[in-house]
């Protein structure tokens, strides 16, 4: 199965997304990394869009924890 076109070529800055994305959850993210990330964010609309999905495959994972914590713990 292929990727949608808007995602095709787009690794990088997925793995990038991602990276911010975990980077900013830390304790020691300062304003000088929000404002790098501003940066990053505002520099292409394929930024945006990337950390928007990771943004929200994050909250569908949350939601979703109780079921995959409850299914990995199953006797098989």
């Amino acid at each position: 199965m292929s990727e949608p076109r808007e995602h095709q070529g787009d690794d990088g800055v997925a793995e990038a997304a991602a990276t911010w994305f975990v980077r900013l959850q830390g304790a020691d993210a300062t304003g000088e990394t929000w404002l790098a990330f501003e940066g990053w964010l505002t520099a292409s609309p394929a930024h945006a869009r990337a950390f928007e999905r990771v943004e929200r495959l994050w909250v569908e994972l949350d939601e979703q924890a109780p079921q995959i914590a409850e299914a990995l713990q199953a006797p098989q």
